[in-house]
């Protein structure tokens, strides 16, 4: 298990070298006063004003599944109105052909068009059109029999799907579902029998419209897996794979092929809910790497890939060719990702992460108020934790969101800590890693210092993940004069890391303790931790319903006791009641009659079993509030 991790930060690290560029590597080819992308660096230079549809098109949706279209270009709408007035033409073929239509109707969908431009519409009619005259799959040269294409196919149902206002193409897709099942099992026969029929980016492409496009894949774990392999042992020792039939022929300059980046577009997409299937083919992931780097162009102006079937271009860079490979990348590194944070899960708590998605939500919690602040636990948690990560997708694999993604929460013990951490991952769709001191104590011979190195190098390659942090203040205590030796060496090791972790930015983390005190000054600061939340005795109203539920009493009375309680005496003793304390309340009043008399005398009986009244002078109470106001940062 710790070697494949090994193998997968490896790859993950020879693939950053890109992702971590790739707007740098898209931005020059931008042409911001005409508002499209060039084809090639060449056009850039010799200044061709000519719109490559295409080629922008698919430079424009790539930046836009990333989130970063408004970083290369200022004017999306400016795109839009350029790509829609443009000549629906690639090479030699017709204006409106089911290949340029496709790819630029996906760019506008991405941009928001509608069908409501007559343009557009005109394009999704014609796809349905070829769909139905193809029996499903799309061809160019439909004087061919059976010379439908799984690559063209799969572009036109992705624009069809795109556009859901369109008039419902239910028909259409179902009709290329069963071609593309079709070619799955034609192309599985053909593989298996070496014959030089064999097309490996029908395959590919039929795959993907079975695993993309249908609610539930026909395409079975067994064949899926034989496809996977098929796939892998086609590819050629430089990482790419041979050349098969052309899309279409290019007058004066041949044929023009699936580019060899564009067949793992076809992977990726089919493995979307099944990038584990990758873990088997990380030799072949390491071929691919190896192409990037052996073929990467770079000239002063542009760095970049090209093709080899049009040599006017072969040693130039292309923007979408040089799109095409990092957005494959991007996705590679994120599957990569997803098979480390399986195994992650295996070695720290021995499940996978789908065995550790709580299904808790903010409203199983009673909401707590906070000393000196009008928002509440549950207002904040929502509002810089919840809300900003479901507004960009409750995802933050390769985005940027404006959210608190390093909190520290401190109250006394039984306050509902561990339930806010499992409220957040719920929430979100995210499973919840939980760590405690114990996670840290050295095993196998090494030393304690190998085991945080070891175990901070597994988080901070986790994304999409709430990770609780337990208990953590014996681990980064105060470094004082009265602090031993080891004491301080913990917290010297664990700073930097707990820094390192805030600032991958790729998951949640969440320390809890219930002494802040003891936590080293350092570790509290800003850029380690976004905010430190006070969390304390949930409110009354929320215990008050609480306790009616329990002690079955109509929920209609929570008002009159909130009433009730106010004007008590012991009024002090019930707001500082904690949550993991209601049961001993409920265990007095057992027996007694369901009124607010037997309810005040239950609360002054147990007065004195409770954690932050158990001294006479109130002192855990006092120390609670004191925190707060010195450490609360929201």
């Amino acid at each position: 298990m710790a070697e494949t991790i090994g193998q997968i930060n490896i790859l993950k690290k020879a693939i950053q070298v890109y992702t971590e560029e790739r707007l740098d590597y898209i931005k020059p080819f931008f042409n911001s006063e005409g508002n499209y992308f060039y084809y090639s660096a060449n056009d850039t230079k010799n200044g061709d004003n000519s719109i490559h549809p295409t080629s922008t098109s698919t430079c424009t949706w790539i930046l836009n599944e990333w989130g970063f279209l408004k970083e290369v270009c200022s004017d999306p709408t400016a795109l839009r109105s350029t790509i829609l007035m443009s000549r629906w033409s690639t090479a030699n073929l017709p204006e409106g052909n089911a290949y340029t239509t496709s790819i630029v109707l996906h760019a506008l969908n991405s941009l928001g068009a509608t069908e409501n431009e007559e343009k557009i519409k005109n394009g999704l009619d014609l796809l349905r059109y070829e769909i139905r005259s193809g029996s499903g799959g799309i061809t160019l040269t439909p004087d061919i029999p059976g010379s439908g294409n799984s690559f063209i196919t799969f572009w036109a149902l992705t624009s069809l799907r795109g556009f859901p206002e369109h008039q419902n193409c239910d028909e259409e897709i179902a009709l290329s579902l069963s071609w593309a099942q079709a070619q799955v099992y034609k192309q599985v026969a053909l593989f298996s029998a070496r014959s030089d029929l064999r097309n490996i980016h029908q395959l590919a492409f039929a795959w993907a419209i079975c695993e993309k496009f249908c609610h539930e894949t026909p395409i079975t774990k067994e064949i899926r897996a034989l496809i996977i392999e098929l796939i892998f042992n086609d590819q050629n020792t430089d990482g790419v794979w041979p050349t098969y039939d052309p899309l279409f022929n290019i007058r004066e300059q041949g044929a023009a092929y699936v580019y060899h980046f564009e067949l793992m577009l076809a992977v990726v997409w089919a493995l979307e809910n099944n990038s584990d299937d990758l873990e088997t083919f990380l030799p072949n992931i390491k071929k691919i790497i190896e192409w990037v780097k052996t073929r990467e162009i770079i000239l002063p102006s542009h760095r970049g890939w090209s093709i080899n079937s049009d040599p006017a271009v072969r040693r130039v860079p292309l923007s979408w060719a040089t799109a095409e490979v990092l957005y494959v990348l991007c996705r590679i590194d994120k599957y990569l990702s997803a098979i480390h944070r399986n195994h992650v899960f295996l070695q720290l708590v021995g499940g996978l992460p789908s065995e550790q998605m709580p299904k808790d939500t903010l409203d199983d919690l009673i909401d707590m108020d906070i000393l000196n602040e009008p928002r509440s636990v549950k207002a904040v948690i929502k509002g810089r934790i919840i809300d900003p990560i479901i507004e960009a997708g409750s995802s933050l694999w390769n985005r940027k969101v404006n959210a608190s993604l390093a909190t520290i929460l401190f109250g006394p013990p039984g306050t509902s800590k561990t339930t806010i951490a499992r409220a957040v991952a719920g929430e979100l769709g995210w499973p919840l890693l939980e760590i405690d001191p114990s996670h840290f104590a050295p095993r196998d011979g090494s030393g304690l210092e190998i085991r945080v190195i070891e175990i901070f190098s597994y988080l901070e390659k986790l994304y999409d993940t709430v990770i609780l942090l337990d208990e953590m203040d014996e681990l980064v205590r105060e470094r004082d004069e009265g602090s031993d030796r080891i004491q301080r060496f913990w917290t010297t090791l664990m700073l930097p890391r707990l820094s390192r972790l805030r600032s991958k930015a790729q998951s949640i983390v969440l320390v809890t303790t219930n002494y802040i005190k003891k936590i080293d000054v350092a570790a509290k600061r800003f850029g380690r931790f976004d905010m430190v939340v006070p969390i304390g005795p949930p409110n009354a109203k929320g215990k008050i319903e609480k306790l009616l539920n329990e002690l079955e009493c109509p929920a209609v009375q929570a008002k009159e006791w909130l009433q009730y309680i106010s004007e008590l005496p012991s009024k002090d003793t019930f707001d500082r009641l904690l949550y993991i304390e209601l049961p001993i309340l409920i265990q007095a009043m057992d027996g007694q009659p369901r009124t607010k008399e037997s309810f005040s005398n239950a609360l002054f009986k147990i007065r004195s079993k409770l954690y932050l009244q158990a001294e006479e002078d109130n002192k855990y109470w006092r120390e609670f509030e004191q925190m707060s106001k010195d450490f609360t940062r929201l």
